[in-house]
């Protein structure tokens, strides 16, 4: 991924996390109303379930779109195969 384009990314992540921080802070030292309790549990449950998740995804693993690099010679397969054989009997 280009430099440019990580940039963006990392701004919108980095702009995101603040929201999802703002918003707990506020549920935490704010009072909200009773009627509004479950609400305000579940929109918590969602940005930390979906939205930091898929930040923190997409910096840790990176881009889906990425190609994935050709493994240098004498390393690990990506495919495995796996053959069954029948065991010699004496």
């Amino acid at each position: 991924m280009d430099e440019k384009r990580f940039n963006k990314v990392l701004a919108f992540i980095v702009y995101m996390v603040t929201l999802v921080m703002a918003y707990i802070f506020a549920i935490t030292f704010c009072k909200v109303p009773d009627t509004s309790k479950d609400l305000a549990n579940i929109s918590l449950g969602f940005l930390l379930g979906n939205v930091l998740g898929v930040c923190i995804g997409y910096l840790v693993v990176g881009n889906p779109d990425k190609k994935k690099q050709d493994l240098p010679a004498n390393t690990t397969e990506k495919s495995i195969t796996v053959s069954e054989t029948k065991p010699i009997e004496p």
